[in-house]
């Protein structure tokens, strides 16, 4: 019995909980979230872009107005620089895939990495200018 009391005496908790773990993994779900929902309204936002009736392209206009605000509610709550940097870069296609470029042009000047200003600066030299 004597080796069962030393067991008890050692620590019971041997994995730390962190909690910039847990802020890491709440920012990669909403960076999932921004990705996929630019993904799913990407149709939309082609549509939108190429139609020239207003009547056919108002539904359209909606469901793209409705994903760039909710893409952007979730970007504005992640907090690690790399994965805002990332979840504004696939807003900013998402916009100009809609020729949206007024918005993308402010969004860009958010973003802070230089390797993905230089990427969309690549792509789209228009959002510059």
């Amino acid at each position: 019995m004597k080796w069962f009391k030393k067991r008890l005496n050692a620590p019971l908790s041997t994995v730390q909980d962190s909690t910039s773990d847990l802020t890491i993994d709440d920012d990669a779900r909403a960076l999932t979230k921004i990705r996929n929902m630019c993904a799913v309204v990407a149709a939309s936002a082609e549509s939108l872009a190429q139609s020239s009736y207003e009547d056919l392209a108002k539904a359209e206009r909606q469901r793209f107005e409705s994903a760039k605000r909710m893409s952007l509610e979730l970007a504005r709550n992640i907090t690690d620089a790399s994965y805002r940097d990332s979840a504004i870069h696939h807003i900013v296609e998402l916009c100009m895939t809609a020729k949206d470029i007024d918005t993308a042009r402010i969004l860009v000047r958010g973003i802070q990495s230089g390797a993905i200003r230089e990427r969309l600066l690549e792509q789209h030299p228009v959002i510059f200018y």
